[in-house]
């Protein structure tokens, strides 16, 4: 009777440990795209992120100017945009919003 109780109590651990190790991988897939879309607003909210895609494109602007052919100055044009695509409008100067307008 001992030995079948002892049986039951390590099969049940196993168990209980099993299903904390499952528990832990539902919480983390439940709550982990939560806490994904959390960092990822920080992130494009912090002065580093901002400050680092301002300078991008001030990079950019100045690698246009710089351009001896006009297929250069398509294809710089084109990656500014597509960088710049899902930037916000209004974090951006006068003339870096014509620049990626015009």
């Amino acid at each position: 009777m001992k030995v079948l109780a002892g049986i039951l109590g390590f099969a049940a651990l196993l168990a209980f440990v099993f299903a904390m190790g499952n528990w832990g991988l539902f919480t983390r897939e439940f709550f982990g795209t939560r806490h994904r879309a959390i960092d990822n607003k920080i992130f494009k909210e912090s002065e580093q992120y901002n400050d680092g895609m301002i300078r991008d494109l001030e990079n950019l602007m100045y690698d246009y100017k710089m351009a001896d052919s006009e297929d250069k100055k398509r294809s710089i044009k084109a990656l500014a945009r597509h960088r710049f695509s899902v930037y916000p409008k209004d974090k951006l100067s006068f003339e870096q919003r014509d620049f990626l307008n015009n």
